[in-house]
């Protein structure tokens, strides 16, 4: 029996996932910052990390990281502990599992490393600065990590979702609002980014389509998936003028 161990599966896409990989037969490991019926784990302490893997005492067949938070709002006004606090979940969390987890899987030379990024990481939007930097950053880590693996027989596979209908942008935080001289447009942006979530793709898609992607034999490096609106966003942007889509952008999501 395959087995797939899933950071942030307590809700959202990552609980999607783990009822994805059960109803296929695998052996799915789903985790938890607050534990509860799931194995506890904060990917942002080092020992919680190294607890999970020594309790589950497994080198999983595929090893997903998908634990994440979001902040929003003027990246003036974000406190530099919560920037913080975005990259160390976003970008060093994932390290540490792939530290913890990578040397048993690169000596059996099987496995695959699956990095839930965003498509947040090509498509920026005012006010989620340091989430979609966090992202982008996500996205050359994986890609460096899939060069680096490689000759050990792992794959590597960035999937970048767009917006999903979950309960994620009711657990994004926000910078303080009090004085914040970039209203209204930042709470336009917000109230635009809920709205998207709203009318998003199906969780129990993006989870079927990531286990297909997990059994293929060939795996893809890339697996983006995202609504049809999302799909032109990303063609436009890789063909219109930087200037031109940022102003678009800026139109769309700050003004009236």
């Amino acid at each position: 029996m395959n087995s797939v161990l899933i950071s942030g599966a307590s809700k959202g896409l990552g609980a999607a996932m783990l009822k994805a990989f059960t109803v296929n037969g695998w052996q799915a490991i789903g985790t938890s910052r607050h534990g509860g019926t799931l194995e506890e784990l904060d990917v942002c302490d080092e020992d919680s990390v190294l607890a999970l893997r020594n309790r589950i005492n497994l080198v999983p067949d595929c090893l997903i990281l998908n634990a994440g938070s979001g902040i929003a709002g003027p990246i003036e006004m974000t406190a530099a502990s919560e920037a913080v606090r975005q990259i160390d979940t976003n970008l060093l969390g994932v390290d540490r599992m792939v530290r913890a987890f990578l040397p048993d899987m690169r000596k059996r030379r099987s496995g695959t490393i699956v990095i839930v990024g965003s498509i947040a990481s090509r498509l920026p939007i005012p006010f989620q600065a340091l989430y979609s930097a966090s992202k982008a950053a996500i996205a050359n880590y994986a890609a460096a990590l899939s060069m680096e693996v490689a000759p050990f027989g792992l794959h590597v596979m960035l999937v970048e979702p767009g917006d999903h209908r979950t309960d994620f942008g009711a657990a994004r935080r926000r910078s303080p609002s009090d004085n914040d001289p970039y209203e209204p447009s930042t709470t336009r942006a917000i109230n635009s980014m809920a709205k998207s979530e709203e009318s998003g793709n199906d969780p129990e898609r993006f989870a079927n389509l990531v286990v297909r992607a997990c059994m293929s034999d060939k795996p893809p490096h890339r697996l983006t998936i995202t609504t049809p609106t999302e799909r032109m966003l990303l063609i436009l942007s890789a063909i219109l003028p930087r200037r031109m889509m940022l102003k678009a952008t800026r139109r769309a999501f700050c003004q009236a």
